[in-house]
């Protein structure tokens, strides 16, 4: 059987400007993207397809003190997470750390670090 080579990548960002970049770097470098704008929207998301990665704004990560992380990764421990922030909270982003996620982006985005921690986090 041959694997699916295209990685599927869920965007879960509020920010509609930032969502469409992060769609349209990822889409032009041959990954299969998707967004959602809030956390019911990403657990949606996650019926409906199989996701490889979510790069996810830390701020939804912590919507209402319930941890999206640690929800993602209690239903499916294969899947990656990158969480991207514009501000520097530690206690959120060590939190962020532990709970499941592998590496930081740090906003604004700039296109080559977003590409290079994908390839990483995708190996």
């Amino acid at each position: 059987m041959i694997e699916n080579l295209i990685k599927t990548i869920l965007i879960a960002e509020k920010d509609q400007s930032i969502a469409l970049k992060l769609v349209k770097l990822l889409n032009k470098n041959n990954f299969n993207v998707g967004w959602a704008q809030d956390c019911n929207s990403v657990l949606e998301a996650l019926t409906e397809r199989k996701v490889d990665l979510i790069i996810i704004d830390l701020m939804l990560a912590y919507t209402k003190n319930v941890s999206l992380i640690k929800r993602i990764k209690a239903i499916h421990p294969e899947i990656e997470i990158i969480v991207m922030t514009d501000f520097c909270d530690n206690n959120l982003l060590n939190n962020a750390l532990l709970n499941g996620a592998i590496a930081f982006i740090k906003k604004p985005i700039n296109d080559q670090q977003v590409l290079l921690v994908t390839l990483k986090a995708l190996e």
